[in-house]
């Protein structure tokens, strides 16, 4: 018994070519696309942070993130940024927080220089009975709050 296709006469077309220049050109536009996406989104690209906390009472509260790498202090206040040195916030800001820890609370972006003396610096924030939540981040990565809820 003879195969079949070496019965048939005359020429037939293989489609072997053309699915490996299909496959190539595939190839080249996902390169493309995933060139341009990291370009646009690339190193730089920072993080938006969107929290909020339901205290015992059941009242929400917003976060006030502030940054802390080991030497310095980033404040992210509601109009500005706010830098000192060293861990030692100035006491016009802690009266603040106090007043309004019904209704804020502080978010510590922890950069990695800053762990061996997270808990001193957290700590002058519990001391006056504001609530503290922290995130690690690294080392160069930009961090903000995102107002707004986007669930809705």
């Amino acid at each position: 018994m003879r195969l079949r296709w070496q019965n048939v006469k005359g020429d037939h077309f293989d489609m072997l070519p053309f699915i490996s220049i299909l496959m190539c050109t595939l190839g080249c536009l996902l390169l493309v696309t995933m060139s341009m996406a990291m370009l646009n989104v690339g190193p730089a690209v920072g993080e938006g942070w969107q929290l909020e906390e339901t205290s015992a009472a059941g009242t929400k509260k917003k976060p006030v993130l502030i940054e802390w790498d080991g030497k310095t202090t980033i404040i992210h206040l509601r109009d500005r940024l706010l830098t000192t040195p060293g861990d030692k916030i100035p006491f016009s800001i802690l009266k603040d927080f106090e007043t309004k820890r019904d209704s804020e609370y502080v978010l510590i972006a922890v950069r990695p220089t800053g762990f061996d003396s997270f808990n001193n610096f957290a700590d002058q924030f519990r001391k006056l009975g504001i609530s503290v939540g922290y995130e690690p981040i690294s080392q160069s990565r930009r961090v903000r709050l995102i107002e707004g809820d986007s669930r809705k």
